[in-house]
């Protein structure tokens, strides 16, 4: 990658992150009746953030994740009706079942590898699916071939195959792997999520994604992201 393309991208991330939180530091600091140091802390925290290099991935699978399984769930329900592309990750034209699985679970701080029998290696494993929870990841066959996001029930939502859409189906059959992304004591949605999610144009996953990388972020607008 060329200065100019690095340059090229850090100015894009500013535009798409600086300018929102911004945006919520002026609100903080109008309605801090309550608190004298809330716009200060979330001035420092804005401060932290926007110092970065521009690193705005998600973090690892086995890093602090943000929210919770309610809440990733219903993210992924927002692609239903997605049809299904072979190796498709673009929600506007089509995805395939590792493409969701990566695109919902990167909302949340966790960032999986692009293909099924990698991601199938996430997380921690649980034994069996009566230990299943809600945003568990769900993987079939050996080797992996299919995954998909548990919801409960012996339900999952997953992108079945060409000719179908991204759906909440029966688990049809018994997991080969089932991996545990989430923490096991999933942190509360709060207002720090909830402040955020507001003011930036990518709503509930872009606010998910910034509490994960900057959890300073959190606290300053009176919540926490653990």
């Amino acid at each position: 990658m060329s200065i100019a393309d690095v340059q090229a991208r850090m100015a894009a991330i500013t535009a798409q992150f600086v300018s929102p939180l911004q945006t919520v530091a002026v609100a903080s600091a109008s309605t801090a009746t309550a608190s004298g140091s809330t716009a200060t802390t979330f001035a420092a925290a804005l401060a932290e953030a926007t110092a970065s290099t521009g690193a705005t991935g998600s973090t690892g699978a086995g890093a602090k994740a943000t929210g919770t399984a309610a809440d990733l769930i219903a993210d992924a329900k927002r692609y239903l009706g997605v049809p299904y592309v072979w190796g498709g990750t673009n929600p506007d034209k089509g995805v395939d079942c590792s493409g969701l699985t990566q695109l919902v679970y990167g909302h949340f701080g966790i960032d999986l590898p692009r293909v099924s029998y990698q991601q199938a290696k996430e997380g921690t494993p649980v034994h069996g699916l009566a230990n299943a929870k809600p945003g568990d990841l769900l993987a079939f066959d050996s080797p992996v071939d299919h995954v998909a996001i548990y919801l409960g029930d012996n339900k999952m939502i997953h992108a079945p195959r060409p000719g179908k859409v991204v759906e909440i189906s029966d688990v049809y059959e018994t997991p080969t792997h089932i991996r545990r992304l989430l923490p096991e004591t999933a942190p509360v949605s709060n207002a720090a999520t909830s402040t955020l999610a507001a003011a930036l144009p990518g709503g509930l996953p872009m606010a998910n994604s910034l509490l994960a990388q900057y959890p300073a972020l959190a606290a300053a607008l009176g919540g926490s992201s653990a």
